[in-house]
């Protein structure tokens, strides 16, 4: 599928550049894409929560990027599991505790 603001010719053009790329090239690419999203929702996030921890961010971006494909129910004991594993110091119970696990 053509987007609405490019020309057949530029599409046709970036194909065939693609086509050219090895299968590992692709996947880089996709994962650089990724990470560059990444680091702009994170920015955002920082800039929206300037006092949120590591954690609290990393659960906010988990919530971001998928919020839309994992049930809520799913998605909140995920955010429970990455907020606990930042509270948790100790080796004797798994990171997140066993409810994590479940």
């Amino acid at each position: 599928m053509i987007p609405a603001d490019t020309s057949p010719e530029i599409a046709r053009l970036v194909q065939a550049l693609m086509s050219q790329r090895t299968p590992g090239e692709r996947v880089a690419m996709v994962a650089d894409m990724f990470d560059a999203a990444r680091a702009i929702a994170l920015s955002d996030l920082r800039n929206r929560h300037p006092e949120a921890s590591p954690a609290e961010l990393r659960a906010a971006l988990l919530e971001r990027f998928y919020r839309d494909d994992i049930d809520p129910g799913t998605l909140a004991r995920a955010r429970a599991c990455i907020l606990d594993r930042s509270e948790s110091s100790t080796l004797a119970s798994p990171p997140g505790g066993a409810a994590c696990l479940n």
